[in-house]
């Protein structure tokens, strides 16, 4: 009689046979994978990706190309062989994109070593798809990457932009899916409405680690969420600035910024971050340099809840404008709590003394409450009958 859990015989001896069958197969695939050159093989990268088969590389030789590929439904692989700088992809500023990648699951594409420029629209689109990019420069264009689609999920290394205009997040602009981005410099946009860097515009989760964002101007900050989640892990960022949050917005959502290195920000209200509503938290971060003409040049905090706990503010020289309040800190509505903070060295010039309140930290918003935890106030100087320190 065979007791209850021991396993019969003739399984036990088909188990290593159904194995080295599985080892056969999983060999046999990876003996099958091709290399697919392009040009000596394949005059275009798209007459490669067409030909290609799931494993296959498509190595692309040196050289200025006048297009990428559309890829859909492929696991594959498309490399430059020189790398990014010497492997080119001119759009010529004609309305397509350089890679568009739909309908791929497993493994994915992985897209690697390309310089992609003068496409004015998005030169990466994905949709629905696994996809993989590393060491991507996108130069003088609209956008570098787009990503829709809930079952998609994008792993970003090496991204460089620069010289971009005119489209929001003009790095990375997602509308569902999870976006997780590393060791990437996004840089040098203009004429954006929200999200001069990164915008989130839906149930998509964006994780930025060690990235730098520099020389943004948009409207609504260099990062924006609005419904989704967007994170700035480690890093820096510099010289960005809006009309509201000059480092991030959040108009609902999560936003979180840790372990950040700012400084050279600013904006109207907000010269860092700029909150509408949904949940902020800022911490272990440190900010110097930064300013807002009306109020807020730390934060404005005008809807949600926000946390910021662990972080510098500091060499700071801003205005508090007419009938505004905090020249730091501006609390509309919101809820918040401050803690384990020091602003050191930092100045304020209100333009109207008589009518402005709240130097560092200002109430103004019906229901808005900050309360403030272990927190220091060191070298704030002001002149003549300019406002308390708390308003």
């Amino acid at each position: 009689m065979r007791l209850p859990g021991t396993p019969q015989k003739e399984n036990a001896m088909k188990t290593p046979a159904i194995v080295s069958c599985l080892l056969v197969l999983v060999h046999a695939s990876l003996a099958s994978a091709a290399d697919l050159l392009v040009p000596s093989q394949y005059s275009t990268i798209q007459a490669a990706v067409n030909a290609a088969a799931d494993g296959d590389r498509v190595l692309v030789a040196p050289g200025t190309y006048a297009s990428g590929a559309s890829i859909s439904g492929k696991q594959i692989r498309i490399e430059s062989v020189g790398g990014p700088s010497t492997t080119i992809i001119d759009i010529a500023n004609q309305s397509s994109t350089a890679f568009s990648v739909s309908a791929t699951g497993g493994l994915g594409v992985q897209l690697v070593g390309f310089t992609v420029k003068r496409c004015p629209v998005d030169a990466v689109t994905i949709s629905q798809s696994v996809v993989g990019i590393t060491n991507l420069r996108v130069l003088s264009g609209g956008r570098a990457i787009s990503v829709a689609g809930s079952a998609s999920s994008v792993n970003i290394s090496g991204l460089q932009s620069a010289g971009m205009s005119g489209r929001d997040g003009s790095a990375i602009y997602a509308t569902a899916g999870v976006v997780y981005c590393t060791t990437s410099q996004i840089g040098s946009c203009s004429s954006v409405s929200s999200g001069g860097a990164v915008c989130v515009m839906g149930p998509a989760t964006v994780s930025l680690q060690n990235c730098g964002v520099a020389g943004s101007s948009a409207n609504n900050g260099a990062l924006y969420v609005q419904e989704g989640v967007l994170t700035m892990l480690g890093g820096s960022a510099s010289s960005c600035y809006a009309a509201n949050g000059g480092l991030a917005f959040c108009a609902s959502g999560q936003l979180t910024i840790d372990g950040v290195v700012a400084g050279d920000l600013g904006a109207s209200f907000g010269g860092a971050v700029y909150q509408a509503g949904g949940s902020v938290f800022v911490k272990n971060s440190r900010f110097s340099s930064i300013n807002a003409s009306s109020s807020g040049a730390f934060v404005s905090l005008n809807g949600g809840v926000a946390t910021i706990e662990d972080s510098v503010v500091e060499n700071s020289t801003t205005f508090i404008g007419q009938n505004r309040s905090g020249g730091y800190v501006s609390v509309g509505s919101a809820s918040v709590l401050i803690s384990d903070c020091s602003f050191t060295n930092v100045g304020i010039q209100p333009e109207w003394s008589e009518t402005s309140s709240g130097g560092v930290v200002g109430v103004s918003g019906a229901g808005g409450v900050v309360r403030l935890e272990r927190c220091e106030l060191r070298s704030v100087f002001r002149a003549g009958s300019y406002p308390s320190a708390l308003g």
